[in-house]
């Protein structure tokens, strides 16, 4: 993203770690720069490993709110909480 906003969100993977299959997930403002970075959270030690403790959306969460069309309720989705101070 060459030109982004302060509403948009840059990703940045960092800290790999090959042998222990993890890395750091950075989410940062989408007008910042690589020489001015603005984070506005991390996670640290994140797996894509679904069987981790630390598997990226048990760190982040995988939740959503979604209409029901059949009840016109709002039911939750995803197996995880959200820990991200970030909304969706």
């Amino acid at each position: 993203l060459v030109n982004g906003t302060k509403d948009n969100l840059r990703f940045e993977v960092s800290n790999i770690d090959n042998a222990a299959g993890t890395f750091t997930l950075i989410i940062r403002r989408g007008d910042d720069t690589r020489s001015n970075p603005i984070v506005l959270e991390s996670f640290t030690n994140v797996s894509l490993d679904p069987l981790s403790t630390n598997y990226i959306a048990r760190a982040i969460g995988d939740q959503q709110q979604v209409v029901n069309s059949t009840s016109d309720g709002i039911e939750v989705e995803g197996e995880f909480p959200n820990n991200s101070e970030l909304e969706a």
